[in-house]
């Protein structure tokens, strides 16, 4: 059983019909994304608080201890509440349901070093296709995003230079935002 906004309880063994999957696994996905989105945000709030040091322990130990999680992931969650103090328009989406943990992770990722700034500038972008896609093609487009943010990119591999690609954005059908890549400055096509 599971219990949902606006439903006493759903009894998921008595859906008969196929088709009443699809909405219930989108809002209980929503419910569950809006709760992971509190869990970070009361761990962020107990972290300043100093709730973990009255226990002697640090904030990653003292979560996992207290919901009995791994410390990986109560790692995770206070390097995102961190992060997501300073990308307002990701939080606000994570905290309604529309993007998930794993899309909080991958955008918290890129805000590291010379990449934060550019992408706290370009948030509102990077969330609208968040939103409007499937996780793989969120990935597809956030590496695209990174090479455009940082064209120098990490260095090349031992074996030689690679050529290089500039992403570029097709255009938008249906509402999904297509992407593809043109040679860099500089490659013959």
């Amino acid at each position: 059983a599971a219990i949902l906004p606006g439903k006493d309880e759903i009894q998921v063994a008595t859906i008969e019909h196929h088709e009443a999957f699809a909405p219930l696994l989108a809002r209980v996905a929503a419910l569950a994304d809006r709760l992971a989105a509190l869990r970070v945000d009361t761990v962020g709030a107990a972290h300043d608080a100093g709730a973990p040091l009255h226990d002697g322990l640090r904030t990653a130990g003292w979560v996992a201890h207290r919901t009995r999680c791994r410390t990986g992931r109560a790692h995770a969650d206070l390097h995102h509440a961190r992060v997501l103090r300073r990308l307002p328009v990701t939080a606000a989406a994570f905290r309604a349901g529309r993007i998930g943990r794993d899309h909080v992770a991958a955008l918290a990722a890129l805000h590291r070093g010379p990449l934060a700034p550019l992408l706290e500038r370009d948030e509102w972008f990077l969330v609208a296709v968040a939103e409007s896609c499937p996780f793989r093609e969120l990935g597809e487009v956030l590496a695209r995003w990174r090479l455009a943010a940082d064209p120098d990119g990490p260095a090349p591999p031992a074996e030689g230079p690679t050529v290089r690609q500039r992403p570029t954005v097709a255009g938008v059908v249906d509402g999904v935002h297509r992407t593809g890549t043109q040679p860099g400055p500089g490659v013959a096509r």
